[in-house]
């Protein structure tokens, strides 16, 4: 799905020459650039309450979500599992364009 591509993309960043001889020196490498910042869901999300009490409250945090975590969250169910996919990867498609 377009959310994967754009996680793998970001997180296949390359890492400069002088950082890989830094972490063989036994330097500590600079830290890399800071993520960018979540994005809450908002409150009419489907199931919100919900899924902020799983620890769910961001996009982001939903992105490597599988169906079955989604599902052993009580009160949520498949219909509501693939409605949130579903907006999970509206969202990244969007991000990515």
């Amino acid at each position: 799905m377009a959310w994967q591509a754009w996680k793998a993309h970001y997180r296949s960043a390359p890492v400069s020459d002088n950082e890989d001889k830094k972490a063989d020196e036994g330097e500590v490498a600079s830290s890399p650039a800071p993520a960018p910042t979540d994005t809450p869901l908002p409150d009419d999300f489907d199931r919100v309450d919900l899924l902020r009490a799983a620890g769910f409250d961001s996009y982001e945090s939903l992105s490597d979500v599988t169906a079955e975590q989604l599902e052993a969250i009580k009160g949520i169910g498949p219909k509501t599992v693939r409605e949130i996919l579903a907006a999970v990867a509206v969202y990244f498609a969007a991000e990515s364009e």
